[in-house]
């Protein structure tokens, strides 16, 4: 047996209060062929995703016992070689995913460069670019049309928030919010497609502080 480093309490304060310590709630786990074990927990705030091998489970590493929150999610990578460019196709040979990767200074494939989803028709469904595995700049979604449907924009630092806006046919703004940490934070706001502001919520580490306005048929 051995303890997980970086686990959580339960995500519903009166259960965690019950349970005295951290849970994983209900999980699952799968070996991938490179014998990396994953393990995801639903049941905390945030859920949670762990890798671990068969190494650590049978002689372990005293030091991941004592790791913090913030040096487990800690991006390790600092550089990546033998960078290729990786394309996915469906049963019929249409190209359905293009993304550019390499190996990791700390050992692991990352995404590092551009990388692209196609529909069926052969249109760009989503684009996003990836630095060392991270998300970074701009994030798009379109439907089967073309049309703009969402934009992330994020930051270049791991700690930056991201603003995520969601779009009205023909382009408009529709909803705009700040997140951090995959947290609400800060203001959200809805607009009609005139552009008018219809509602407004404040939010603090993904709680609603403050609403003004109400949806209405929007």
């Amino acid at each position: 047996m051995r303890a997980l480093p970086g686990t959580q309490p339960h995500e519903e304060p009166a259960r965690a209060k019950e349970l005295g310590g951290d849970t994983l709630g209900y999980a699952v786990a799968r070996q991938a062929p490179n014998g990396i074990i994953h393990l995801m927990a639903t049941m905390t705030e945030p859920c949670l995703h762990f890798e671990l091998n068969e190494a650590w489970i049978l002689h372990g590493d005293e030091k991941s016992a004592a790791a913090t929150d913030s040096s487990l999610r800690r991006n390790t990578a600092t550089r990546v070689r033998d960078l290729r460019e990786v394309v996915e196709r469906d049963a019929a040979g249409q190209v359905r995913l293009r993304y550019a990767g390499g190996i990791a200074d700390d050992g692991r494939f990352i995404l590092h460069g551009p990388c692209s989803w196609l529909l069926p028709n052969g249109r760009v469904q989503r684009e996003a670019h990836y630095a060392l595995g991270a998300l970074t700049g701009r994030e798009t979604f379109r439907d089967a049309r073309g049309e703009l449907v969402w934009t992330r924009e994020h930051g270049a630092e791991p700690a930056a928030p991201t603003t995520f806006t969601t779009y009205w046919p023909g382009g408009a703004i529709r909803t705009r919010s700040t997140w951090r940490d995959l947290h609400a934070e800060g203001p959200a706001v809805l607009l009609t497609p005139e552009g008018r502001e219809q509602m407004r919520a404040e939010f603090e580490h993904g709680r609603v502080k403050s609403i003004t306005g109400e949806p209405g048929e929007f």
